[in-house]
């Protein structure tokens, strides 16, 4: 029998939805817990748009699959020169290799691809040997020494990828980074701070293309700050020296 939905219930399935590693099974399993746990009796409306909003998300990546225009792909066939490069998707997800027809990526996981390439490249080489990395193009902006756009594999760690950054400039503070989409923070440094210590993969943290690693700066002391600071210490050096006189009179 199932009981109420906890928090930690709905932030797993949100994050189980999101997570690029998920297969077509899991989505299916999101998909039938999320429904299951919204209807029943004493969810509250929160928790059941929080439920809904897994559910249509897991829905929503069987539907169009995990790539976009303009995602790249890192492909090696043993043997084949030609088909060992980075291919950009085109419009209406399709992907063009050399002396083959379009193929189409609609509906398509990142832990489908490389199964569903080896596919459509058998119909032209007899038992190929395919490896096919979806790649992610992120910018890293903020308090590093190269800001700027990377393009990489979705399971390197995001600590790497500030590293490959230049790593945060004097200024910069690894504990002040957020993670960002299209203006809005996605993670804040409470959350993606410890995740990305622990080593948590661009993957793990559900990043996908487009999406900002923003390194704040550290806390600094103006001048004035400073002033005011030199003055109050030097008020109560006063202070404490006049009690120690007024002690001995």
């Amino acid at each position: 029998m199932l009981s109420r939905p906890s928090g930690a219930q709905q932030s797993d399935l949100l994050a189980s939805a999101s997570l690029e590693g998920a297969t077509r099974a899991d989505l299916q399993r999101v998909i039938a817990r999320a429904e299951s746990l919204s209807a029943l009796p004493g969810t509250s409306v929160s928790e059941r748009n929080q439920l809904n909003s897994s559910a249509a998300r897991a829905k929503s990546r069987l539907e169009i699959g995990d790539f976009d225009v303009g995602d790249r792909i890192a492909i090696y066939v043993q043997d084949q020169p030609t088909l060992c490069d980075t291919f950009a998707i085109r419009t209406g997800r399709h992907l063009l290799l050399p002396n083959m027809e379009e193929l189409d990526l609609t509906g398509v996981l990142r832990t489908e691809l490389q199964d569903h390439l080896r596919s459509r490249i058998s119909q032209y080489l007899r038992e190929p040997v395919v490896r096919a990395t979806p790649l992610v193009r992120l910018s890293v902006l903020g308090s590093v020494v190269h800001p700027g756009y990377y393009v990489l594999a979705a399971d390197l760690p995001v600590a790497e990828l500030i590293m490959r950054a230049g790593g945060p400039n004097p200024d910069g503070d690894l504990a002040k980074v957020q993670l960002r989409r299209a203006g809005a923070v996605l993670s804040s440094s409470t959350e993606a701070g410890p995740a990305i210590a622990g080593g948590a993969t661009i993957d793990q943290l559900s990043l996908r293309s487009g999406d900002e690693v923003f390194v704040g700066e550290r806390r600094r002391v103006g001048a004035i700050s400073m002033i005011q600071v030199v003055s109050g210490l030097a008020g109560v050096a006063v202070a404490l020296f006049a009690m120690q006189n007024s002690r001995h009179r």
